[in-house]
């Protein structure tokens, strides 16, 4: 499996010795494919929102921040792509978003319009 079984217990010691917090994550067992497509998605997903706003916003620090986004997934992508050369497995990243990502990313493309992307306060969705 390609760790899409995710099952964790984080124990967080309070300040007296006496508490203590427990967090348990629930598991979701899906398939290798599954986790890839759903992976991958994202990433190009926040890629391509990404360069959406490096190219749109007036805000220097929307941009710097864009465009970290757009380096990161790339370079998860990237890794994806190795890790599973490396396990040959015989899974590949889809090339195009699925129908709901490619939903998502039209509507922040027609709620982005150039003049109003100045920070995350001019976005409705941004300030929540």
């Amino acid at each position: 499996m390609l760790g899409a079984v995710l099952t964790t217990a984080l124990i967080f010691a309070g300040s007296a010795p006496a508490q203590q917090t427990t967090t348990t994550i629930t598991t979701q067992k899906i398939s290798d494919s599954d986790y890839v497509k759903q992976t991958a998605d994202t990433d190009t997903f926040e890629i391509r929102a990404g360069e959406i706003a490096v190219k749109r916003s007036k805000n220097a620090k929307v941009r710097r921040f864009a465009q970290r986004m757009v380096d990161d997934h790339t370079a998860s992508t990237k890794q994806l792509t190795k890790l599973l050369q490396m396990a040959n497995v015989n899974i590949a990243p889809p090339a195009e978003l699925d129908e709901q990502h490619r939903q998502m990313l039209e509507r922040r493309r027609a709620s982005m319009p150039p003049s109003t992307i100045v920070g995350p306060s001019s976005h409705p969705r941004a300030s929540r």
